[in-house]
């Protein structure tokens, strides 16, 4: 007698373990929107059209989450079994467009690598992704422009979902984001029109690195998504924050520039912000950016913008160092509820001789919102215009030592050219502290054995 219950479990068996094996083959496929077709087989002489259509026509083998997702058990599906793309694969994009790409429910075992191919240029109006995880996307072009009507969405998304699913492990690298190419003359309404979000991740494991993002409102925003890595990366021109950090931990946000934000509305705007809402954010790393307010500040659209922005606490563990931000605000650095927080060796100044103020730029470590005190967190070898560490009577639980007070350029060789180097007459020289002192500069020159204050070391 056929026992089909034990029939059927090593029926499943055997296709769960043929569909995770790890195929070592590594395939390249080939994707040509102008010369491709439908019918080709993905190779170099016979390539499909666009990658919507080859995602959407089921020549990707993944998983999908069991919807209602429950996280107890994590169960998966096999998606596409036998498709000719399978996870290790890499996907060559030819010149052209590849239109909007909306992914849902795909768990790749490993990763496939979707990548501009050489000297090519790869467009699309959007990408979304959405209970997704192991997806690369390197050397891609994403604006609304590239295909008529033009459409405001958020360029790059990367979505949880309670019903199919989380994502995780998404990399988006050495590609560019943008809304309108020319912004040339645009009012506030413009902004508001037309400036779309370049990415919104709420994938833990999101890799941000090496991206030219511009002419958009906000530029990178991660939301529950912890060991977060930007960096590397351009975000210029843009009406919204830089880079915004919601709920998220163990995040690192290294050697980025972020300049020229424009008020458009009532909102506050900020270089690097960060909220916490329900938990604490704990084992964030903010290193070696470049925050300018503005570069022109005689654009009407050029107001307040505040630095680095760490706001409705608590905020635990959490590195600040080796940044410049040039403002004029009076969010330099500020953190409102922190603990075991550190600030060292950053400078933070004003927009010197601007028509724009006030000119504070300070630092400032304050208790919570609710007035509870913070506690073991450092103000150290930073150069600011001031440092706060009570408000209303409470103090932030700060140790503030060997920092100096800026109050004109004299310490900079050349402030009216945002060249914040420091003059070889600076007294910030051999006169930081070595305890917590980074080993490198901000632009990765080793400090020395007493190092200098700010986030420059003097190179003789």
């Amino acid at each position: 007698m056929i026992n089909f219950r034990l029939y059927a479990i090593q029926y499943l068996t055997a296709i769960l373990v043929l569909f995770c094996s790890v195929d070592s083959r590594a395939t390249d496929f080939y994707i040509d929107p102008e010369k491709g077709t439908v019918e080709g087989d993905g190779t170099k002489t016979s390539p499909w059209l666009t990658l919507e259509e080859v995602w959407n026509s089921g020549k990707i083998q993944t998983q999908a989450w069991i919807p209602p997702y429950k996280s107890s058990t994590k169960a998966l599906t096999p998606k596409n079994i036998g498709a000719p793309i399978q996870p290790g694969d890499t996907i060559h994009l030819l010149s052209g467009h590849h239109g909007k790409l909306i992914i849902i429910g795909a768990i790749n075992n490993d990763w496939i690598t979707v990548k501009a191919a050489d000297g090519a240029k790869p467009t699309f109006g959007r990408i979304m992704l959405r209970s997704s995880s192991k997806w690369v996307f390197d050397g891609i072009s994403i604006s609304p422009s590239h295909v008529a009507p033009y459409k405001k969405n958020i360029l790059f998304l990367v979505e949880d979902h309670s019903w199919s699913g989380p994502s995780s492990f998404i990399t988006i690298r050495n590609s560019t984001l943008f809304g309108m190419a020319n912004i040339s003359g645009w009012n506030a309404q413009n902004w508001i029109a037309f400036a779309p979000d370049a990415i919104h991740t709420e994938a833990e494991n999101t890799i941000i690195e090496n991206m030219n993002i511009f002419n958009v409102h906000n530029g990178v925003t991660i939301e529950k998504a912890d060991y977060t890595e930007i960096k590397n990366s351009t975000i210029n021109h843009i009406s919204g924050d830089g880079i915004q950090n919601n709920q998220s931990s163990y995040v690192k946000i290294e050697y980025n520039t972020i300049k020229n934000i424009y008020t458009v509305d009532k909102t506050h705007k900020d270089m690097i912000q960060a909220w916490t809402f329900d938990a604490p954010i704990t084992g964030m790393e903010i290193r070696g950016n470049t925050l300018v307010m503005a570069e022109n500040d005689k654009n009407p659209l050029t107001l307040k913008v505040q630095g680095i922005g760490m706001f409705d606490g608590w905020y635990d563990n959490t590195l600040v160092e080796n940044n410049l931000i040039v403002t004029n605000t009076d969010h330099g650095i500020s953190f409102y509820g922190a603990k075991n927080c550190r600030i060292i060796n950053n400078t933070v100044t004003s927009v010197l001789n601007s028509s724009v103020g006030p000119t504070g730029a300070p630092i400032r470590i304050y208790p919570h919102k609710n007035g509870t005190p913070g506690f073991d967190n450092i103000i150290r070898n930073n150069l600011a215009t001031y440092i706060s560490t009570t408000n209303r009577g409470v103090d932030g639980g700060v140790l503030v030592d060997h920092n100096i007070k800026v109050i004109n350029s004299d310490h900079f060789i050349n402030a009216e050219a945002f060249d914040f180097r420091l003059k070889k007459t600076s007294p910030a020289i051999d006169t930081g502290s070595i305890i917590f002192s980074p080993e490198i500069d901000i632009l990765k020159n080793p400090r020395t054995n007493i190092p200098d204050i700010g986030a420059y070391e003097y190179i003789k």
